[in-house]
């Protein structure tokens, strides 16, 4: 599958997950493998979601793990700030791009005006005389 069908259809992915998530707010208690998982797997006691967002944030493009609640309580509330800030990052890169409108170009100034050179005149007749 060439990468911008895969792009395309994480992108679909996401958006239908992100607006179940919302539609959404009961989460089912993980069962205990998944949260021994998330336990080994996250440094939520030693690292702050921002922070592992903004390290790890583009290799988690499928992120599930805050569908679950947890027994551990910061384990959970880390989750669920993580899954908060990838939704927002997700958000803002597809928002559409304001078009930067080009500058206006400063008026040149106009130069002074020259003055026009003087006529020459065509020489006067010679009177015979």
């Amino acid at each position: 599958m060439p990468r911008h069908d895969l792009d395309r259809l994480t992108r679909r992915w996401q958006q239908r997950h992100d607006a179940r998530h919302a539609a959404d707010a009961f989460r089912p208690r993980a069962n205990p493998g998944r949260e021994a998982l998330a336990k080994r797997g996250f440094p939520f006691a030693d690292v702050t979601p921002s922070d592992y967002v903004a390290e790890r944030g583009d290799e988690m493009p499928g992120f599930t793990y805050d569908d679950e609640s947890y027994a551990d309580p910061d384990l959970d509330a880390w989750i669920v700030e993580v899954g908060r800030l990838l939704r927002e990052r997700r958000e803002a890169a597809s928002a559409p791009k304001p078009t930067a409108q080009p500058k206006p170009e400063p008026k040149a100034e106009a130069a002074p005006k020259a003055k026009p050179a003087p006529r020459k005149r065509a020489p006067k007749p010679k009177a015979n005389g």
